[in-house]
């Protein structure tokens, strides 16, 4: 079977010259890097539904910006109020399988769930490649904890990732 990751990956995407893709995560700073936290891990989201097992990462940093950006609010309570975040660089084995999920737009909920779910729940690879609500050109990967990749998953670098103010402008 022929390797076409670099081809299936956007601009945004980095590959390395190993052939490992790395993605990126925004997590609260008492949680970094965040690749171990079950409750998270159930909690649940676009791509699954509560109790199946996600980690949900996006193809690049501003995307993950983005990603959590929309969410602000919700978990705080106050939407004028960015949270301080820790950006996670991840990097998936150079033989991870990475799949695509097919004819299932991010905006039909029950059908984004079931094939997340069927997906996880089958552990036929570590990541699945989905698009992006909000930016439907790019990609978020969500990965499955309960893969056996899972463990081989490395963290690049993790850092403090603050907000520009501004952002806040307009929320609420």
């Amino acid at each position: 079977m022929r390797d076409d990751r670099a081809e299936r990956t956007g601009p945004n995407w980095v590959l390395t010259e190993a052939g490992c893709l790395r993605v990126w995560r925004l997590v609260d700073p008492g949680r970094a890097p965040g690749l171990d936290d079950r409750e998270s891990c159930l909690a649940g989201g676009r791509w699954s539904s509560e109790g199946v097992a996600a980690v949900y990462a996006t193809s690049s940093l501003p995307l993950a910006v983005l990603e959590s950006w929309v969410h602000v609010g919700e978990e705080e309570g106050d939407p004028g109020r960015l949270p301080p975040r820790v950006a996670v660089c991840l990097e998936l084995p150079p033989d991870a399988e990475i799949e695509d999920v097919e004819d299932v737009s991010p905006f039909d909920a029950a059908r984004a769930r079931a094939a997340g779910d069927d997906w996880s729940r089958s552990r036929r690879s570590l990541a699945l490649r989905v698009p992006s609500a909000v930016v439907p050109a790019e990609s978020n990967v969500i990965l499955n904890p309960d893969h056996p990749q899972y463990a081989r998953l490395r963290v690049v670098s993790q850092e403090d990732c603050p907000f520009d103010p501004r952002l806040a402008r307009g929320q609420g």
